[in-house]
C-alpha cells in the first residue's frame, strides 16, 4: 500500500495558514524526506467546531475518491483541542 493523498482537518492547531502548525510540518517532512509525490489537502481552520471539522474531512475524502484515489491510497488525520467543541450561530439583531 502506498499513500498518495493525505487529508488533514481540525481546529486552530490544524490551521494550514500558520506555517508552524502540525499539518504544514507533516507536509514539509514527508515531501522532503519520504515522498514528494504525496498530495495534501489541509482543511483545518481556527474556531470551527466538531461538526464542521467532520464535514470538511468527509468532503475532502469524497473529493479524493471521485477524482480517482483508491481508499487505500488516502490517509486522514483529524485533530482538535477538546472533544466538546461546538459551533454556534448567533443572530444579534
Amino acid at each position: 500500500m502506498r499513500i498518495r493523498k493525505i487529508i488533514t482537518s481540525g481546529c486552530s492547531f490544524s490551521d494550514s495558514v500558520t506555517p508552524y502548525t502540525w499539518p504544514n510540518q507533516l507536509e514539509s517532512y514527508i515531501t522532503k524526506n519520504i515522498d514528494d509525490n504525496v498530495r495534501f489537502d489541509h482543511r483545518g481552520l481556527s474556531s470551527q467546531g466538531q461538526e464542521l471539522i467532520q464535514k470538511k474531512a468527509s468532503h475532502a475524502i469524497y473529493e479524493a475518491l471521485v477524482t480517482g484515489y483508491r481508499p487505500e491510497e488516502i490517509a486522514v488525520f483529524v485533530m482538535w483541542s477538546s472533544v466538546d467543541r461546538k459551533s454556534l450561530y448567533r443572530d444579534w439583531e
